[in-house]
Parts: structure tokens; sequence; C-alpha cells
């Protein structure tokens, strides 16, 4: 079998690039007034944060601004005509010249804002590749002053870290109307508890696939291929596609028989395939790492075909974490965050019209989204969305659990409607469909006319890892994803030998498709008083259209 050391390569994230840049700013002498008008604000903090008092006037900021695209409705029909089964260009995916057409702003929007950098004497760090996300680095003290505001020092409580934010921003009127938004300013981050690491036992161990004593005892590659008829002995094809995993928060390699709970999980199900590391610096900007991570990703040429966003990159294994900010976090519910979860949200969009898969952890709190110390119920009895499941372009797992050798919904799995992103047009009929089976239930307490999530389920539970040679026992829903994750990079790697193209965007090949899928009929996920979205016969807002089935998938693609 190939081991991690000769599969596994890892990359840093910086900014839009994979080196770290000299980055320096230029103070000039006060600019020209003029009329300014407030593009963002925020009223109040949420329960969790504390303001501490003004920032230090010479603290750094680093600042990305997102200007308007000349045509994301565009690229969305763009697509779906490349994701959608029924469709005659199916799998004829854009290159990246041709998605940047789509997002490159108006040569007068880049202009403006060239004009306006150039006027504070601040330099431009780097850009994506369509040029819409530029970012800068800024002293408190002048960002004050050109953006009209007052940075403070704030607290997550939680988790005792410490930002600087803004409760408002402006921005000279002749550049407003070509922003989309600047982050990481009146936006939060909100890291959520990971799940906690149960060590039972420990023995010597180099990487393998488990013993499989059956997913209801303990979840190893073994028993995954097991529960979900993936051949356990597939021949190396050759695969070049991959799989991407992105780690945030700083990252090193600790030992070449240790991998995160992604990392096995794939590498177990699907040995032969590549698993490149992307990992991002300990900035704990929350968002604004995971924009950086997936603008970076979304301007390459040359990523892996699949990607996994996880939430549980706490707990270390491969890559050695401290002070995680997990990529799920809770929808924008002030309008905060609501800008910087667009942008990351179409970036994402960019990555599916190039053929690339992104497959996203639903998050572990039920209803009420993640888990977290204070109660997000406390002000409202609305459920909680979590980012960015909600994003329509990414395909959203939930967790399930055997009982007495059924697979059931997880009352971990994170679920529910969007408040920010409507309900995606491949997925209308199901969700209806749920809509009506259950009802009047909770009315008032979700979107019924948001996105829906999760799309599909995967195991979850107690998962076999490997960590510096020891077998540890994780009790959590982190093994979702990867799952699913590994079992499309494998459907890659067999239509790659066929001479066809990457599934790409899964989720309009999977709501037309939905017999390919194990439909999960039992669980519920409770939270905020409630017992939650209880799982139903076809789509349901707790394992979405079933679990995989190996077999059943490989038929259609």
């Amino acid at each position: 079998m190939p081991t991690i050391r000769n599969l596994v390569r890892l990359s840093f994230i910086s900014s839009f690039g994979l080196a770290s840049l000299l980055i320096f700013v230029l103070i000039s002498s006060s600019p020209v007034q003029e009329r300014l008008l407030v593009h963002d604000e925020i009223h109040t903090l949420p329960q969790e944060f504390q303001i501490n008092g003004d920032a230090d006037p010479q603290h750094i900021l680093t600042l990305t601004i997102e200007l308007v695209s000349n045509n994301m409705t565009g690229l969305e029909k763009e697509l779906y005509a490349v994701s959608d089964p029924k469709s005659e260009r199916y799998g004829q995916h854009l290159n990246r010249s041709q998605v940047d057409s789509f997002v490159r702003p108006s040569a007068q929007a880049s202009t403006t804002l060239n004009k306006w950098l150039a006027d504070q004497g601040i330099t431009t760090t780097s850009k994506s590749s369509a040029e819409n996300l530029i970012k800068i680095q800024v002293p408190v003290e002048k960002a004050n002053v050109i953006l009209n505001t007052t940075f403070q020092s704030v607290t997550h409580i939680p988790s005792n870290r410490s930002m600087v934010r803004a409760m408002t921003y402006s921005l000279p009127e002749r550049l407003a109307h070509h922003t989309q938004g600047i982050y990481p300013i009146t936006n939060l981050p909100k890291p959520s508890v990971a799940s906690p690491l149960v060590k039972r036992r420990a023995v010597n161990a180099t990487f393998r696939r488990g013993v499989d004593a059956g997913c209801d005892q303990a979840i190893t590659p073994v028993c995954i291929q097991d529960l979900y008829n993936i051949p356990g002995d597939t021949p190396d094809q050759g695969a070049t596609g991959g799989i991407g995993i992105i780690a945030f928060d700083g990252a090193n390699i600790k030992g070449s028989d240790t991998a995160n709970i992604d990392t096995q999980v794939v590498l177990g199900i699907a040995p032969h395939n590549p698993v490149t590391i992307y990992a991002h610096p300990a900035n704990s900007e929350g968002l604004t790492d995971l924009l950086d991570a997936v603008g970076f990703l979304s301007g390459q040429s040359n990523i892996p075909q699949v990607i996994v966003l996880n939430y549980g990159t706490a707990i270390p294994f491969i890559i050695v974490i401290t002070n995680s900010s997990p990529p799920v976090f809770p929808e924008s519910t002030d309008g905060s965050d609501q800008g910087v979860q667009n942008a990351i949200c179409n970036a994402i969009m960019q990555m599916g019209t190039q053929g690339i898969s992104v497959v996203v952890s639903s998050g572990n709190g039920g209803v009420i989204g993640i888990a977290t110390p204070f109660d997000p119920c406390f002000n409202s009895t609305s459920f909680l969305p979590t980012f960015p499941s909600t994003c329509p372009y990414v395909t959203s797992v939930g967790a399930t659990l055997l009982s007495s050798g059924t697979e059931i919904g997880s009352p971990n799995s994170a679920s529910g409607f969007s408040n920010i992103f409507s309900q995606a047009p491949y997925q209308a009929d199901a969700v209806n469909g749920y809509l009506k089976q259950i009802g009047s239930l909770y009315n008032g307490r979700f979107n019924a006319s948001g996105r829906g999530y999760p799309d599909i389920a995967a195991i979850s539970g107690h998962v076999w890892t490997v960590s510096d040679g020891d077998e540890n026992i994780v009790y959590t829903t982190l093994s979702s994803a990867p799952t699913v994750a590994a079992i499309i990079a494998d459907l890659n790697t067999q239509r790659q030998s066929q001479g066809k193209s990457p599934l790409g965007f899964l989720n309009p090949l999977f709501y037309s498709n939905p017999h390919v899928l194990t439909d999960i009929t039992q669980g519920n996920n409770p939270g905020c008083g409630t017992d939650g979205f209880p799982a139903k016969k076809g789509w349901d807002a707790i394992t979405g259209l079933g679990s995989p089935n190996y077999t059943t998938l490989q038929q259609i693609v």
C-alpha cells in the first residue's frame, strides 16, 4: 500500500499565493477630503465578544478588498450548464481564463481602487487571479482616518482570542459602488468547540486501514468500505486529480505515520489518490482565513479535483494544529458576515465551474449548528444555519450513526435552511416535498424558502485514528465529509481512465438521481428546546438525500 509520505503534499497559503510576500505600506501626507458613505456597520456585538478599548495605533491590519465582479449571474448559469447531467454541456468545464472573464471587475472599478490606494500611499500586496480580491496592509491609525472609523481591540471570550475590529466603516463615494466589502472589519470570527479527543487505547501502530470490528464499534476505513459497498482493493489507475484538504491555523508535519482524520479516512478508503494538504497560517481571522484559502484555490489552474472543508482540524494527527479556528461558522444573523460569506460562496462557485467538487461538513450541533458554550437560542428561538453548508455550490455532508445495524441520522448532524441563500433550483422538488411532510412543525424557527442542507450524509461516531503511532478513538462527526470525498475521488479516477471529465459540482447529479443514495428515514437532531428536524422518506433536513452507495453511484457516472 502507498505510504502517507509519498501521497501527502503540503502547501502553505499566504494571501492568494503559495509563498510569503514582502509587505510594506507607504504613509503619505493627508489626501484631499472627499465625501464618504457608510459602507457597512453593526450596532451590537454578539454576547460572546467584549470590547477592550481602542486598538494599538501601530498595529498592522491585513485587509481584503472585494470589488464587484462583472457577471456572477452569468457564471452561475455556466456552473449549472456544466454540472447538470441533463445538460448538453455536462462535464464541459471552464478553464481559469474563462472563469476570470466572468469574475474580473470592470476596468473603471480597478482604476478607481488603484487611484484611491495610491492617494493614500498604500501598496497592494496580492491579488486574486481575476483581480476581484485585493489584499493590503495598513496601520490602525491610518485605517481609522481613511475609513472614517475607530478600530478597537475585541476578545472572543470562549477561545480568549483577541482581534481588531470596527463597528462601522466608510468609503469614498467614487469607490463605494465598485466595492462589495472590506474584510475583516465588521465581521467577527466565531470558532466552535471542537469535538473532544477520547484516548481509549495506545498501542504501537503504523498507519493502516484498521481492524474491522463493525462501524457500530469503531469507524474504520474497512467498516466504511463494507457499509457503502466500496471495493477494498481497487487497482492503482494512475490517479492525478486527487483530494485537497484545507487545514487552518498553522500546521506542521509531525511524523510520517500520523494524519488528521480527513487524511486517514481518505487514504484508508481510496489509497491510490494523492492528497494535498493546504495549511493556512495561524491568523485566527475566521471567515477571512477561509476566504483567503478558497480565494487562492479558485484562482489556480491545477488543483485537486475534490476539496474537503472539514471543521475538526483542531485534532492533531498529521497536521499539528494549535488554537484551531475550524472552517464551519454560524451563518450571519446581523448582516456583519454576509458580505464575506457571499465572497466565499462565489469563490467556491468558480471552483465548481472548473470541475472541482467542494465537500463540506454540515457541523456538529444539530439545529443549533455548532457546539458552543454560549446558548445560541438565548435571545432567539430560531434555529442557526451553518456556513459554508448553506452555500448552494457546495455539497454539504451531514452525519449518521449505526443503531442496531441500521443507519440513522445523528443527533449531532447540523442541518437546516439558510437565511441568506435562496433555495437552490436543483433541490426545489426534494426540499418542498419534505416541507409538506413536516407541515407546520417549527414554523417561524427557520426560513422555509432558504437553501436546505445537508445534501447527503455519511457515517460518524467513534472514529478510529492513529497519532504518533498510537491508536485512538475519537467521537466526532468528522468522518462524514472525507468519506464522501474519497468516494468521489475514486470515481473521478475511473472516469479519468475512460477519458471522461471529473464529476465537478455534485448536487445536480445527486438530486437528479436520488435512487443511487440510501434513504435514511430515522433520527432527529435536537436543539433550542426542540427535538430538531426528523428524518423522513426522501430528502430531509438531517441526512439530506441519504448516504452513498458506491455500486449504484458507479453505475451512473
